[in-house]
Formats: structure tokens, C-alpha cells, sequence
């Protein structure tokens, strides 16, 4: 049995400071910050932040709409996530 192991993914989340909506669009290489987004995916929300750039944190519970790709390894367009780039 093969095993995969996630190793970036692309994110684009919207997400609510008060009465604002802002994005976060990135590509995101930690092992750490991976496994959030992928507990933000199951719907495990409570008391999960979730980072959106410039050292800044966000509660789960404050996001309104987000996707998640998982690159393929063999992708042949290696540009295809250029606009997830930090």
C-alpha cells in the first residue's frame, strides 16, 4: 500500500473581521499549518485559528467560505498556482 503525504497545499480563504470581509490566497508548505487546514476541512472549528498572512491569526469561526487544492506531484503545469504564491 502507497502512502501519501501532503506536502503544500493552495488556499484561498474568506473570512470576516467585523463587518469586513478580506481574502487570503497563498501556498502553504508547513506541516503544521497544513494539518489546520486540513482540520479546518473536516469541520473541526473549535477553537481552531487559522493563519492569514503577516503573522496574522484568524478563528475558524470567522471564515466564511474557503478552498483548498492539494498539487499534484506529477502536475505538468507548474504555473498553475502561480497566483497562490506569498
Amino acid at each position: 500500500m502507497a502512502s501519501f503525504v501532503i506536502k503544500s497545499l493552495c488556499v484561498t480563504v474568506i473570512y470576516r473581521v467585523g463587518e469586513e470581509l478580506k481574502t487570503f490566497k497563498s501556498q502553504i508548505t508547513p506541516p503544521f499549518l497544513i494539518e489546520r487546514f486540513l482540520q479546518l476541512e473536516m469541520g473541526n472549528v473549535g477553537g481552531l485559528f487559522i493563519p492569514v498572512g503577516n503573522g496574522q491569526q484568524v478563528s475558524a469561526k470567522n471564515v466564511e467560505w474557503f478552498e483548498i487544492i492539494r498539487p499534484q506531484p506529477d502536475c505538468k503545469c507548474p504555473d498553475q498556482y502561480s497566483e497562490y504564491q506569498l
